[in-house]
């Protein structure tokens, strides 16, 4: 409030010309930004009553609000939608058994289009996957490149270091060095490298068992049960977190576990 009201008198004020008119400028600009936040900071989508009715949605719109400060709201008309995603002729985004969904534009939105291009990141894969792992759903996830190979944490691998000395060296042990102590029934996070599946294991660790009993993540797990508490103390993970303690894991270098066993 005060920057506007200095600006407005510099205007008044100010004899130069080229100052007056920088001043009106930044005064417009100023002026203009909540504007532009409140209408681009928004979204509506439709979404296919079948495809509604299996809560993938539920699950995915909260982390791509609370990411990115977002407000998505589900509509029941598409006429009233930015966007509409279910079974269509569109780019596919989802599938399951024998449907494909797929987004379609109604109204321009910036939001809308970075929410398109969000669906088809390495973010939702690991989303759907955990997804799928809470829910026994068998929802594939269709990126545009088929052929990647290699999945990519891009976390915060020193906050993430930090996190599993801090929750999860109670069980595991979490660093390069062989001499940690950890509970014995429970690999070590070398060894869950060397897998071959391990990336999939750390998309969805929060989900998978004994985890969802003390752990959850803000803004996707659901609370905690109070009529059965957990034996040790809880953990609560925001987002960021359950990315830091993914990106730290991928940087390890993996166990030497020996070889296969070769049945005859």
């Amino acid at each position: 409030m005060f920057d506007l009201f200095y600006l407005l008198l510099l205007i008044f004020w100010v004899e130069d010309l080229l100052k007056k008119i920088l001043a009106i400028l930044i005064l417009v600009s100023l002026i203009s930004q909540p504007l532009i936040a409140n209408t681009e900071r928004s979204f509506k989508i439709w979404v296919d009553v079948k495809l509604s009715q299996t809560g993938l949605l539920d699950f995915l719109l909260p982390r791509f609000s609370l990411k990115n400060n977002t407000k998505v709201e589900i509509v029941s008309k598409r006429t009233d939608s930015d966007l509409a995603l279910g079974v269509s002729n569109s780019e596919p985004i989802f599938a399951m058994n024998f449907d494909k969904y797929g987004v379609l534009t109604i109204n321009e939105n910036h939001s809308a289009v970075f929410f398109i291009e969000w669906m088809r990141s390495g973010v939702v894969e690991t989303a759907v996957a955990a997804f799928n792992a809470l829910n026994g759903t068998t929802f594939l996830h269709i990126s545009r490149d088929v052929q990647r190979v290699e999945i990519v944490f891009e976390g915060n691998a020193t906050l993430g270091a930090k996190l599993a000395k801090q929750h999860c060296g109670r069980c595991h042990k979490v660093g390069q060095s062989e001499s940690e102590f950890g509970i014995g029934s429970t690999p070590s996070f070398r060894a869950l490298r060397a897998l071959k599946d391990w990336d999939e294991r750390m998309m969805s660790f929060y989900v998978r068992n004994p985890h969802p009993a003390f752990m959850r993540v803000e803004g996707i797990s659901e609370e905690f049960d109070e009529e059965r508490p957990a034996t040790i103390s809880p953990i609560e993970l925001s987002i960021e977190d359950t990315e830091a303690l993914q990106s730290y894991v991928s940087g390890l270098e993996p166990a030497n576990l020996g070889e296969e066993v070769v049945y005859q």
